[in-house]
């Protein structure tokens, strides 16, 4: 979803905030982006905590004036990278989108607001306690993975003065 709107959008050069390597989920979050960003590949990946000051650390230290979006893995880092990028100056949406991931509640109450993927919790957890009653009472069965859909949440930090989605052409 992330990377389909960013296409669609116009966007080219994008950073990735990956989450750290050993979390299943931040790997899903990037083998997802990755795939649906394909045949391209994004101008940079940094693996980085889910915390707000490494992912602006690394994005200081990425700080490309081609860069022109950045998807990141959780809102908190996406957050982080909001911060930074108004202290280098950049205009969000202006000069980079950004999206994050998760749909935390300060996603909707920084400036820009975040847009971001949210994923269906209550669904989530019915889907987990299910799972394991399954597994109680049958503890030899096979394993099932679930797949759960997930929403794209457009706020401003993709959405351009005027309130409509344009590509920003350079």
């Amino acid at each position: 979803a992330a990377a389909a709107l960013l296409r669609r959008l116009g966007r080219r050069r994008v950073g990735l905030l990956a989450g750290p390597a050993h979390s299943p989920s931040a790997t899903s979050r990037q083998e997802g982006f990755l795939e649906s960003w394909a045949p391209q590949t994004p101008l940079w990946i940094r693996e980085a905590p889910f915390t707000l000051d490494l992912p602006r650390q690394a994005v200081k230290a990425l700080a490309d004036p081609a860069l022109d979006a950045v998807f990141a893995a959780s809102d908190v880092m996406a957050i982080g990278a909001l911060r930074t990028l108004h202290e280098l100056g950049r205009r969000i949406p202006e000069d980079v989108m950004l999206i994050g991931y998760d749909d935390i509640p300060w996603a909707a109450l920084v400036e820009p607001q975040l847009t971001t993927i949210r994923q269906p919790v209550a669904a989530l957890g019915e889907c987990a306690v299910a799972t394991l009653e399954a597994r109680i009472a049958a503890p030899d069965s096979p394993a099932v993975h679930h797949i759960l859909p997930i929403s794209l949440i457009e706020r401003a930090s993709t959405i351009m003065s005027g309130g409509t989605a344009r590509a920003r052409h350079r």
